[in-house]
């Protein structure tokens, strides 16, 4: 997914190079676009889900509301139960409360392997918290590109102690400029790996 590709040993990484160049940032544009796209499938799917949920849910009660009439109607050991075959009745009755509880084992699963994971893992997981990362790395950039901006307009004459101190504050603003956009890459190697949202 997302341009890349899997090899004998794992998916090859998205970025094989961090430097602060275009190419990285057009990238991770790339990236952040293929992300929408997947927050918009994972969150109609989730939609989906959940009816599905929801009509499992309610066939589950209607297949044992229906066995239970069944039973009502016909399965008792009395003289009128018998004559209605009560002992065919009872096939059905079971059968319909097998049914039942095939609906309720499927609904479990489409609970916890497709619901929980959607929402929990990734729409409330690695894709809010790539866009917080996304937030970090444009806000440190700028920081960046200010201080550094900061630092070249300062004239010749300038005091050798507030020289020292906007080099230092660059020196900060890189540094952390360059550990967001490093943790931007990961996750986004995260959300572009193949198979990742429902990865074994």
């Amino acid at each position: 997914m997302f341009g890349s590709t899997a090899t004998p040993m794992g998916p090859e990484p998205v970025f094989l190079d961090l430097q602060d160049t275009p190419m990285f940032k057009n990238t991770v544009d790339d990236l952040q676009a293929s992300a929408k796209k997947l927050k918009d499938k994972c969150t109609g799917l989730l939609t989906g889900a959940k009816k599905y949920r929801d009509a499992l849910a309610a066939m589950t009660e209607a297949q044992q509301s229906f066995a239970g009439a069944l039973h009502d109607f016909g399965c008792g050991s009395d003289e009128d139960s018998l004559l209605l075959g009560s002992a065919v009745m009872s096939q059905f009755v079971k059968a319909f409360k097998e049914l039942g509880h095939a609906f309720s084992f499927i609904q479990d699963c489409v609970e916890k392997d497709m619901i929980d994971v959607l929402q929990q893992t990734w729409l409330d997981g690695h894709l809010a918290v790539l866009r917080e990362e996304v937030r970090k790395y444009e806000k440190r950039c700028n920081d960046h590109e200010g201080a550094r901006l900061k630092h070249l307009a300062l004239k010749k004459v300038t005091k050798r102690d507030v020289i020292d101190k906007s080099a230092a504050e660059l020196s900060v603003a890189r540094q952390a400029a360059d550990e967001a956009r490093y943790e931007l890459a990961r996750h986004l190697n995260t959300v572009s790996s193949p198979g990742c949202c429902f990865r074994q």
